[in-house]
């Protein structure tokens, strides 16, 4: 009954209408989510097209719903665009991040750039972002394209952590919550370890840290301990 020509004004009624009696909740979310799931092709068609308009309200939508990112932006040039002006603003960034990669979105030519941006983000603001919705496969894909490599080759060396140890004190986060979604603990990984906490200065805070994580986190302790048999290595006594 709603023409083409009138929809941004009708789906603009429904949302200001969602936040007049529901102001302070997502009632606006779940009323979109049913529409573009649930209307006709021709309706779902202009709904996502005035959402991708709204960039607050895009914003907030796929925040609560991360895997409808498809539904709204599907294209490699948009992915392109999307990645290096907003994904780092959702605090479901490396879901989405795994979401493009999954759907085979994002050109390998294009990939250490996405890489760089995530892993810089989280590591400057690491408490803005979320990593409970990430799944097995996320980590996995996440793992293969390269984010952890990453967060070694910019983050988790000596060279950085001996010129940023005390700062590093203050944003041991970013490393725990990144080694905690490492789906498997490699060579590279532990090589590292070891030679950061070898060296006189390193991070205390993240050394305490890793020195819980390792004796809480028996998945971790049997690959760390295992990759150290296989490869002659010995963690240093302020990690253990």
């Amino acid at each position: 009954m709603v023409c083409d020509s009138e929809a941004d004004v009708f789906l603009d009624n429904i949302f200001r209408s969602c936040l007049l009696y529901n102001p302070y909740g997502e009632r606006h979310l779940f009323v979109f989510h049913e529409i573009i799931h649930h209307c006709p092709l021709r309706v779902q068609n202009f709904t996502k097209k005035f959402m991708s308009n709204c960039t607050d309200f895009f914003h907030s939508y796929i925040e609560k719903y991360p895997d409808d990112i498809l539904l709204l932006i599907s294209s490699k040039q948009d992915i392109y665009k999307f990645c290096h002006n907003q994904i780092t603003s959702y605090r479901n960034m490396l879901y989405i991040l795994a979401t493009f990669y999954i759907a085979d979105l994002i050109p390998e030519c294009d990939n250490n750039d996405m890489l760089r941006v995530c892993i810089q983000a989280a590591q400057r603001n690491n408490t803005s972002f979320d990593y409970s919705r990430i799944t097995s496969d996320m980590k996995r894909i996440l793992y293969d394209k390269g984010y952890f490599h990453q967060f070694i080759e910019s983050f988790f060396n000596a060279n950085y952590t001996t010129s940023h140890y005390e700062a590093i004190c203050y944003n041991t986060d970013f490393y725990i919550d990144t080694i905690s979604i490492l789906p498997q603990i490699d060579e590279e990984y532990v090589t590292n370890l070891i030679e950061i906490f070898s060296k006189q200065r390193y991070p205390f805070t993240l050394q305490n840290r890793l020195k819980e994580f390792y004796h809480n986190n028996i998945d971790y302790k049997t690959e760390v301990d295992k990759i150290c048999r296989d490869n002659g290595l010995v963690l240093p006594d302020t990690i253990i």
